[in-house]
């Protein structure tokens, strides 16, 4: 999916195209509100003259967002990387799910990086997020 949005960032002005990989929410509410989890990436053109101009380079956006009772909207963890086609660097996330229990609420997520992936479960904590725990499920 395609978006366009309002630049805020310096040196880009007017509107950008993203395109939007993944976007996840919770299907009830939980203590009122729903959680969403988005990844989104922008391709730059290599110029023709480049060493690989087929390989773009690609600016990836990955968050985590809160929509409380009101439907009011606010990013609580986000994270930027600036990487090239192979995204060497980069961290793709598949939510497997979200438990509640008791006054605690846990996300289960899979990460797949270029060689690797790893499972892990965060812990919703007011407006933060933080990890639990992480193991890691192999590498080449």
């Amino acid at each position: 999916m395609i978006v366009t949005i309002d630049s805020k960032l310096p040196g880009i002005s007017g509107q950008v195209k993203l395109a939007l990989s993944k976007l996840y929410r919770n299907k009830l509410a939980i203590a009122g509100q729903y959680i969403y989890f988005l990844e989104a990436r922008k391709e730059y053109k290599k110029p023709g003259s480049s060493y690989d101009p087929s390989c773009n380079n690609i600016s990836f956006f990955k968050g985590w967002i809160l929509q409380n009772k009101r439907g009011d909207l606010k990013l609580i963890d986000k994270q930027f990387i600036f990487t090239d086609c192979d995204m060497k660097v980069a961290e793709v996330t598949k939510l497997l799910g979200i438990l509640p229990i008791r006054d605690r609420i846990y996300i289960i997520i899979e990460d797949h990086g270029y060689e690797d992936e790893s499972y892990s479960i965060l812990e919703l904590n007011g407006t933060r997020i933080k990890r639990a725990i992480k193991i890691y499920g192999g590498a080449c």
